[in-house]
């Protein structure tokens, strides 16, 4: 399912159709997640700048599907060009993990009036950003591990909006996005919870954690977090430690991600869904 200009009509993107035609597309099929963002301009910071695939990341007996489950930066941001792309890549239903008061602000965007399904489950129904975890640790640095902590925390305290999240794609008809504000921190621990009960490697969903971090110039500079202080840079970065501390919280503390949102209602059945939407089986291979 991957998108071509040629199905969106005219192209009247001043200077865009060149800058596609040399960048990496988001949907081109790769054994090994690589650094592929989304298909927005870094420089005007407009579109989306965080999009990818969540397809070829290795999991028990395979690697995960293309054009299934994508997640992204703040879809309200998207350009006409990319809800056409989305389209033709069979979008059909969108997950907004963003707080009340950030949907409010920014709006939904625009794949609501083109028909796609949307289902707004804030993860932080208070605000999009750790302001909690910052007060805590007033006059100290955060650390990878404390974010990692607090990310731990989120998941304890939404583990049954996180089963619904991965039941949604498990019905779904259609590809699926999931996004936040900067699909960074909510976006990547839904993404981490899905890459985890698929049987996803720790070493490979921290991977998929860090390539925000290509992304992550161009957004700070549109949320007005291009200067931040050394003691809470963490916050706005993509540091592998900090996702490896939320898998190591949650695994040494509470028996893992699988145990944690199977108590919250995961089931069988739904992981079954799962891996028959988004794995692809590694062929045997066959003695010479």
């Amino acid at each position: 399912m991957r998108p071509t200009p040629g199905g969106v009509g005219p192209d009247t993107r001043t200077g865009e159709a060149e800058r596609m035609s040399a960048a990496v597309d988001p949907w081109e099929p790769h054994p090994r997640p690589r650094a592929v963002h989304g298909l927005g301009d870094p420089d005007t910071e407009q579109g989306l700048l965080n999009l990818r695939d969540l397809g070829g990341i290795p999991v028990t007996g395979g690697t995960t599907r293309h054009g299934v489950v994508l997640r992204s930066d703040d879809l309200s941001r998207a350009t006409t060009w990319e809800v056409e792309a989305l389209l033709h890549a069979g979008l059909s239903t969108v997950v907004d993990l963003r707080s009340p008061h950030e949907v409010a602000s920014a709006g939904t965007g625009p794949l609501r009036a083109r028909g796609v399904e949307q289902h707004h489950l804030p993860l932080l129904p208070r605000s999009g950003m750790p302001g909690g975890l910052v007060a805590r640790l007033t006059g100290n640095a955060v650390t990878p591990d404390e974010l990692g902590r607090w990310y731990a925390m989120v998941t304890l305290a939404s583990a049954p909006l996180l089963v619904g999240v991965l039941e949604l794609v498990a019905r779904a008809e259609g590809a699926v996005l999931v996004h936040c504000t900067a699909g960074k921190d909510r976006a990547g621990i839904v993404a981490a919870c899905l890459l985890t009960v698929l049987g996803a490697g720790r070493d490979d969903v921290v991977l998929d954690y860090t390539r925000t971090s290509v992304a992550l110039p161009a957004l700070r500079r549109r949320l007005g977090l291009a200067a931040v202080a050394a003691d809470v840079a963490v916050l706005v970065d993509a540091h592998p430690g900090t996702m490896a501390g939320m898998l190591t919280v949650l695994h040494e503390e509470h028996g893992g991600v699988r145990e944690v949102l199977g108590e919250a209602g995961l089931t069988d059945a739904t992981t079954a869904r799962l891996r028959d939407r988004l794995v692809v089986a590694t062929p045997a291979r066959t003695s010479a």
